[in-house]
């Protein structure tokens, strides 16, 4: 059943009363409970319908281990707060990173270093430099910005959590048009056409380096920025605090390697590549699992030197799930809004109100505004990509001539969907940058809008340039000047 522009009606509530309300949860219920209305062949079947995607909600595996991680991670956040070892290691590194130059430049970079998985990167460079950052007085939602969009590297990293996703995304897209490609050639040969990641973190780096952005002016008081914290138990110190992170990467690195080779030798076959190896790995489990032999380490050194009790670890785990349980609820109902966005066929319709405007040279550009739109409509990055990638390859295929089209047309999917997913206060990515940061979903969005909507404007013609046949090379360097034009004109203070 074809249901037009009543497709978009889900996405359009959840946008209108996220940013009316400010309450993301109660949105995307509301977003959901029209997506049914609309499904219903008939009034009194709505309530069969709206429980039928409740339902779904919580029977998705995958978004289900994500909420136990996002949860896990809050009661590990509190409890290196309720310690004390957050305010400890910021004594501890203010002495090397004694200026906010150096603090934001740090976070950056640290959030570069952690390329192989986006949340892992979200996660260790929050809980790593939020009360370094306090101490410099650096605003929180500008922190969330910086570590927001560098996580995105995972993206275009070619050993990633995310390549073995887009590589398989790319092959099965391939298939059809007797594109005998695999994988790792299709994520090579797409490096120089991750247009919107490079400029992404470009104008990311010069932000963190200048002190300035085109986000929304901080205003003076508490409220804007990261509180500091105090009373710090003596014995606490900045062992406490880094032991942890340190066993946190290491579990997390080694678990998906581990973790990958296993489910490929399972599966048979004697030679893998990285690639292989990190994408077969269950990630989110792996991470979980890191976590939690995280706050049973990190619990064992606190008892042992008597900085908590058990009273304390317990309530102190408690206020961590407590304050992640909004963000839990979010996943959950971006859950189903992303299943009756596919009943609807969101995607479809939104391919074609576009499809009529498309020329060979429009090609990337069109696709890249596609998968951004499908990525708002949905909530969810990887379903747009899935949705976006066998259109954008057809499209490459028939008036785009084949050839390096269908490289830039997968870069332009894959940038499309991430630019979507950092403009709403519902996408996962968005969700646990705010929440590790104690920052609201909406004030985060709001504020690096302009920041963002920039480089979504200049990528945007960026691909254009590229179906001219203008070097990579050249449109990157030039993008990247237009960036750096803007930025030295009306960016303003943090």
């Amino acid at each position: 059943m074809e249901y037009g522009f009543l497709s978009l009606l889900p996405a359009l509530v959840t946008i209108v009363v996220a940013f009316a309300t400010r309450k993301v949860t109660w949105a995307l219920f509301l977003g959901v409970v029209v997506g049914s209305f609309v499904v219903a062949p008939s009034f009194t079947a709505f309530p069969k319908e709206l429980l039928h995607y409740v339902l779904l909600c919580f029977s998705n595996f995958e978004r289900n281990m994500i909420i136990l991680f996002i949860l896990a991670v809050g009661a590990l956040l509190e409890l290196l707060r309720f310690s004390g070892a957050f305010e400890k290691f910021a004594e501890y590194i203010i002495h090397y990173l004694d200026k906010p130059k150096k603090t934001r430049v740090s976070t950056f970079f640290i959030s570069l270093f952690l390329f192989f998985d986006d949340y892992a990167s979200i996660l260790i460079s929050a809980t790593s430099m939020r009360s370094v950052a306090a101490k410099q007085r650096i605003p929180k939602v500008y922190l969330t910005y910086l570590i927001d969009n560098t996580a995105t590297i995972a993206s275009a990293a070619v050993v990633s959590t995310w390549a073995a996703y887009e590589g398989s995304l790319m092959v099965d897209a391939g298939k059809p048009f007797g594109l005998e490609i695999s994988s790792t050639e299709y994520l090579v040969k797409m490096i120089p056409y991750n247009l919107f990641i490079y400029l992404l973190l470009f104008f990311a780096f010069i932000s963190a380096f200048s002190g300035k952005w085109l986000g929304k002016r901080m205003k003076s008081g508490a409220q804007s920025r990261i509180e500091e914290m105090q009373n710090i138990n003596p014995k606490v110190s900045h062992k406490t605090f880094i032991y942890p992170i340190i066993m946190l990467v290491i579990l997390a690195i080694v678990g998906i390697i581990v973790a990958g080779i296993i489910a490929l030798k399972i599966k048979g076959g004697g030679n893998f590549t990285p690639i292989d190896i990190i994408g077969e790995a269950p990630t989110i489990e792996v991470l979980l699992g890191a976590t939690l032999a995280t706050i049973i380490y990190s619990s064992t050194i606190l008892f042992k030197d008597k900085i908590i009790n058990i009273k304390s670890f317990f309530s102190s785990s408690k206020s961590g799930i407590m304050h992640m349980l909004p963000t839990a609820l979010i996943i959950l109902w971006a859950t189903g809004l992303t299943e009756v966005s596919a009943t609807l066929n969101t995607g479809g319709y939104i391919v074609s109100l576009l499809e009529p405007f498309i020329t060979a040279s429009m090609i990337p550009s069109i696709v890249f505004l596609m998968a951004l739109l499908i990525s708002v409509a949905t909530g969810f990055c990887w379903s747009s990509m899935a949705i976006t990638m066998p259109i954008a390859f057809g499209m490459a295929m028939g008036l785009g001539g084949g050839g390096e089209m269908v490289y830039i047309v997968s870069g332009a999917v894959i940038g499309g969907s991430i630019a979507g997913d950092l403009l709403i206060p519902y996408s996962d990515i968005t969700i646990l940058g705010a929440s590790s940061m104690g920052v609201s979903s909406i004030n985060h969005v709001k504020s690096h809008f302009k920041q963002v909507m920039t480089v979504i404007v200049v990528s945007f013609v960026g691909f254009w340039a590229l179906a001219m046949s203008v070097p990579a090379t050249v449109v990157l360097l030039l993008s990247a000047a237009i960036l750096y034009g803007i930025h030295v004109i009306w960016a303003k203070p943090i």
